[in-house]
């Protein structure tokens, strides 16, 4: 028995990499828990063994969907420096600046003026800010608040057909994660989460008309509500010899070792869920799953 969810973690990822240690020999997690499972994950990415999970990753946790996740949430909140930051040390954001180049200058920012008393309120307010730091030493972040600028008056409008917000959203995506040396589409769409967030954002586009006007300042949690459910299963490049299935895949597969994590009550087996329409013993009696 494991004290807790990252020590039962750790003792799956090693018991998993001594399997490797024998020539052709495999193993597989077998657990319905996902919080577990990324755990384990994130053990074995210690050794940079890249494991093969049968359910995939949430594509809203992939590089592409926080980086989307956070334009759209920087918008909406006024400029607040904890965003802010998360938003402009994202590995994608460069302004259309050399993104070494970029992040030093955002390291310049947090030092000399968000570690201290907030800034303003939304573009004034950091504009403001910045004429107190050298014009050199923020170049690039005139060119970020100019990205900004040119979609903020979308989100300003109340009741603004979805289309119209996503369109904005995937613009100022892109003016962002431009280099000095591509275009924002082929750096943010490049890999494969971003063509599965491309794909979301066709799909959501498609589907947009059918939705009612929303507020500009519910279109964060409505796009992260959307994204959510959404799975992303890279094509290749998973470990051949070590597995992470649910119930359902383990019971049409086989390993050497085989697994079983988070036997807990309420995970494995899961909570008995009460039906509104016929008792247990009513299930039991039909012949249906309880």
């Amino acid at each position: 028995e494991a004290d807790s969810e990252r020590t039962e973690a750790g003792m799956i990822a090693l018991t998993m990499r001594q399997v490797l240690e024998t020539k052709g020999k495999t193993a597989a997690l077998v657990t319905p828990d996902r919080a577990l499972a990324r755990r384990v994950t994130a053990e074995l990415g210690r050794w940079h063994i890249d494991v093969d999970d049968s359910a995939g990753r949430p594509l809203a946790e992939t590089p592409a969907g926080v980086f989307l996740r956070l334009c759209a949430r920087v918008i909406t909140d006024d400029m607040a420096p904890v965003g802010l930051l998360a938003l402009l040390k994202h590995p994608f954001a460069a302004a259309g600046m050399s993104p070494v180049a970029f992040r030093a200058q955002v390291r310049h920012l947090e030092r000399t003026l968000l570690r201290g008393p907030r800034p303003g309120p939304g573009f004034d307010g950091l504009r403001t800010a910045l004429t107190e730091v050298k014009p050199d030493k923020v170049r690039g972040l005139d060119q970020f608040i100019d990205c900004l600028e040119g979609v903020f008056g979308r989100f300003n409008d109340k009741g603004t057909p979805l289309k119209y917000l996503l369109k904005a959203h995937v613009d100022l995506a892109e003016a962002l994660a431009a280099s000095n040396e591509k275009v924002g589409a082929s750096r943010l769409w490049a890999h494969e989460d971003g063509e599965a967030l491309a794909g979301f954002i066709a799909e959501l586009s498609d589907a947009a008309d059918t939705l009612d006007d929303v507020e500009p300042w519910q279109y964060p949690a409505l796009f992260d509500a959307l994204l959510g459910p959404r799975a992303h299963r890279p094509r290749y490049g998973r470990h051949p010899r070590l597995h992470i299935w649910g119930l359902l895949e383990a019971r049409l597969q086989h390993a050497d070792v085989m697994i079983l994590g988070s036997l807990n009550e309420g995970s494995w087996p899961p909570e008995a869920q009460a039906s509104p329409w016929m008792s247990r013993p009513m299930l039991e009696a039909f012949g249906l799953s309880q």
